[in-house]
């Protein structure tokens, strides 16, 4: 079992089964040793999203945070794949977009949430670069979306 399984299991926390793409695109591209994750963002069983709406509107903080939270999940699992080991893996630039109302400002907590569980599950190999962006809307009517560039290493 790899180190970044162990800390999962330790957390309590199983990866999601990976997701199907919602539109014409790739889950993940590698060019090289790297790896560029289109954006995810998280669904219910039956593909509604998990908090609909805009954090500081429909959406509380804690709410974004724990959308955030699953959309790394996601993510991560995503990794899994292409590197075929998490271990292997070192997220490079995190950038997530936070459906935001007007007068919401805390864009950088809702993704901590994110940020963390990278650290937590991988140690520093998931300190990233990052931007967190306030938007609008979100396809689907979601409150965050990421997407990342990560590093495949031996």
């Amino acid at each position: 079992m790899s180190r970044a399984e162990k800390r999962l299991l330790s957390l309590g926390i199983r990866l999601p089964d990976l997701p199907s793409p919602k539109g014409s695109y790739l889950l993940f591209r590698r060019a090289g040793d790297l790896v560029f994750v289109s954006g995810q963002s998280t669904f219910t069983a039956d593909g509604a999203p998990l908090f609909p709406g805009r954090v500081g509107a429909e959406v509380t903080l804690e709410q974004g945070r724990r959308a955030a939270f699953e959309t790394g999940l996601r993510l991560l699992a995503i990794l899994k794949e292409a590197a075929g080991d998490l271990d292997r893996v070192e997220i490079v630039k995190v950038t997530g977009y936070i459906a935001s109302a007007a007068d919401f400002f805390q864009q950088t907590a809702v993704l901590n949430a994110l940020s963390d569980l990278f650290f937590d599950v991988l140690g520093e190999r998931g300190r990233h670069a990052r931007a967190a962006i306030a938007t609008g809307t979100l396809a689907f009517n979601c409150p965050v979306e990421a997407e990342l560039v990560a590093r495949i290493v031996e």
